[in-house]
């Protein structure tokens, strides 16, 4: 089998073996990634008979995780408790008192019900990030050289 990106000569896989691509251009780095992703259409496979092959269906792309957005959900979690474990003591102190604040909010709507209900913040800066919904911006993924020429 080949990979062939346009423009360049067909580089040769053989199925089973794990191919290690050196690139030192950027944009070809990206574009590359994109083509594996199937966001464009600038890499083909290529059986021995020169047939055109289902690239989805003959290779495996796992990628860097920046890039591939749709595996980022099972690393999810993970990410939101290294940001809370980041975040200096300054942050963290404003953040609870911008929850408290929202929660505090919640507790003066209740009071228009005639019923028994409390709203308690635990203060669980987790939880606040995981109800953020953190992700990563899609056009920065896709064109991540754009960000960098403002």
């Amino acid at each position: 089998m080949k990979l062939q990106y346009h423009g360049h000569q067909p580089i040769e896989m053989t199925p089973g073996k794990v191919v290690i691509l050196q690139i030192e251009n950027p944009s070809v780095n990206t574009e590359l990634i994109q083509g594996l992703q199937g966001y464009n259409d600038c890499l083909r496979m290529i059986d021995d008979e020169y047939q055109e092959l289902n690239l989805s269906k003959v290779m495996k792309w796992e990628g860097d995780l920046v890039l591939n957005p749709t595996k980022l959900d099972s690393y999810q979690t993970a990410l939101d408790k290294m940001i809370v474990k980041n975040l200096s003591i300054q942050k963290r102190d404003r953040m609870n008192d911008l929850a408290r604040g929202v929660f505090s909010e919640m507790q003066d709507s209740l009071f228009e019900f005639d019923l028994p209900l409390e709203v308690r913040y635990d203060e669980s800066l987790l939880r606040l990030y995981k109800y953020a919904k953190i992700k990563y911006l899609t056009q920065v993924i896709r064109q991540p050289y754009g960000v960098m020429s403002v």
